[in-house]
């Protein structure tokens, strides 16, 4: 049985190429939507196995989609989101909504073929959709000598678990936090904590706090006139040089460029 995969972007060009991808890999049936409004029409009658949906949208956007299929409709689907924007506050919404994945336009076709194909098997090892239930910010801790309970990434409570660390990274990220000082704050051992944001958000727990970092250096560099390595202290960097090469990585250009920019 083919995996049923909603593509909804409201750009023409870009939902008939997701359909036409989509087309060419084997085991996936398409459908498209214009809109969010559209999507949703589509999603109630037909439950889709997964979606790929842009973010800026008329009618409905593509995070406020997600939201009612996660939160009214109950839906744990697996979701690909796509969006024109690095911007980090979108990607933060959609990774706390437990998205597989966040992808920034103009995509290669080659990387949207395997996106759809990384989709197809996702959905096909899905459990069967049910009924939310009311959840803790985090599991219980496991008893010991008994190995904590195994969770799949789009579970709703590693969704709340994975939200509560990057509130605590927001609120702390100006300073030297470690991903085992996280993992405690949520009674939970450092190398489990680990695997499962990783497994949730695709990012490592640190890639992740020097993405913070460096996104709130971005403002900084754009709205203030302090130098460079006063910034880098700002945001949870000593090493100023350790700095400048950690926002080249994320940014692709260097601090000085961006600022010139």
């Amino acid at each position: 049985m083919k995996s049923h995969i909603l593509i909804c972007d409201d750009e023409w060009v870009i939902r008939n190429t997701l359909l036409q991808v989509a087309g060419e890999v084997e085991g996936v049936r398409a459908t498209a939507a214009a809109n969010g409004a559209e999507a949703l029409d589509i999603f109630r009658r037909d439950r889709p196995d997964g979606m790929i949906i842009d973010i800026c949208m008329p009618v409905i956007d593509g995070l406020e989609l997600l939201r009612i299929c996660r939160e009214e409709l109950h839906s744990d689907l697996p979701v690909v989101v796509l969006s024109g924007y690095d911007r980090f506050e979108y990607a933060q919404r959609a990774i706390n909504y437990g998205v597989m994945k966040y992808m920034l336009k103009p995509m290669l076709r080659d990387e949207i073929y395997q996106m759809i194909v990384l989709l197809r098997d996702r959905a096909a090892s899905s459990p069967e959709p049910a009924p939310a239930e009311p959840f803790s910010a985090v599991p219980a801790p496991a008893d010991a000598g008994q190995p904590e309970q195994e969770l799949a990434p789009d579970d709703a409570r590693v969704r709340k678990i994975v939200s509560a660390a990057m509130t605590y990274i927001e609120r702390s990220y100006m300073r030297d936090i470690s991903v085992g000082e996280i993992a405690q704050s949520l009674d939970m051992s450092r190398n489990y904590f680990g695997q499962l944001f990783k497994a949730s958000t695709g990012m490592a727990v640190s890639e992740y706090i020097n993405f913070v970092r460096v996104e709130h250096a971005k403002l900084l560099l754009k709205s203030t006139n302090l130098k460079i390595y006063e910034i880098a202290e700002k945001v949870g960097f000593d090493d100023s040089f350790y700095f400048s090469n950690v926002f080249k990585k994320v940014t692709g250009s260097a601090p000085k460029n961006y600022r010139e920019c």
